[in-house]
């Protein structure tokens, strides 16, 4: 009886090491076994117009008229007001000239939710292009400091190609992500993750250990209970044909998750049917006008 107790216990001490739960408790919260350690220190740089803000600077016109602008993708704020929960400072990178550090200030941090951070804009005197200066801007940061990226930008101009050359030119694990938001249907770099809505975001960085069940199923509301999908897509961004990261597995088959997203991911496909009909009675009155 005794060995049999002996071997008993030392098999599920065996089995209790070897197999660990697919989350942990922290803090009262769920947290994803992921491969990195949660406590990693990391900075989050972030793009702003088209990332963050509803801007449209893929086209001329539209640009100008959303420079007043002060909508922003749903979602996007609570996500950001998560991991900075965890990282270290949130840096907000923009060609936008410094002249406008302030109105963004004001429509990010104070009336968009986004966590305080610091804004590097850059200067027009210089007439820097943008990919020269953002990663000129991200070499700075890692000159200065020790800690991992978490980068986080658009594919209207050249967030991907910046991001990819500056993962070039630091060590591999000084990137633990890279996100890029899909404005367009342009093809991206490998290295990057294509997002539609910061959900997508939520399910890669639960999955990486960085964000806890609770904090995904915080920013997903945000997202389902908002009743601005004009801004989730607006006139500017394609409808996606599929989804960079299936909505409705979510983190290992998390249930509540997987509810959360499925729901998202109907929203999404309802609100894209919608506007695929209206389009083409738009393009079919056009046509009729023409003729």
């Amino acid at each position: 009886m005794k060995l049999a107790k002996s071997i008993s216990t030392l098999l599920t001490l065996f089995f209790a090491i070897q197999l660990p739960s697919v989350f942990a408790v922290e803090g009262g919260e769920r947290v994803a076994q992921g491969v990195h350690a949660a406590a990693q220190k990391f900075l989050v740089v972030s793009d702003i117009d088209d990332t963050l803000k509803v801007s449209g600077t893929a086209h001329y016109y539209s640009a100008v008229l959303n420079v007043l602008n002060r909508d922003t993708f749903p979602g996007m704020s609570a996500l950001y007001q998560e991991l900075a929960k965890s990282a270290e400072k949130v840096f907000y990178l923009s060609a936008s000239p410094q002249s406008m550090a302030s109105r963004l200030q004001d429509i990010l941090v104070v009336s968009g939710g986004f966590p305080a951070g610091q804004f590097l804009l850059s200067n027009w005197w210089k007439w820097e292009s943008t990919f020269y200066y953002k990663l000129q801007q991200l070499n700075n940061l890692a000159e200065a400091n020790d800690t991992a990226f978490l980068l986080v930008g658009d594919d209207v101009h050249w967030d991907p190609e910046i991001y990819e050359q500056f993962a070039k030119e630091v060590p591999t694990n000084r990137i633990i992500g890279t996100y890029i938001h899909q404005i367009g249907a342009r093809p991206l770099p490998s290295s990057v993750s294509p997002f539609t809505t910061a959900y997508e975001i939520v399910l890669n960085e639960i999955e990486e250990g960085r964000l806890s069940v609770e904090q995904g199923l915080r920013v997903g509301k945000v997202i389902l209970d908002s009743d601005r999908m004009d801004l989730v897509f607006p006139s500017y961004k394609v409808c996606p044909t599929a989804f960079a990261h299936q909505y409705g597995t979510g983190v290992r088959g998390e249930p509540a998750l997987v509810s959360m997203g499925s729901q998202i991911e109907t929203k999404i496909k309802n609100y894209c049917t919608k506007l695929a009909r209206q389009r083409a009675l738009t393009l079919e009155y056009r046509y009729s006008i023409d003729r």
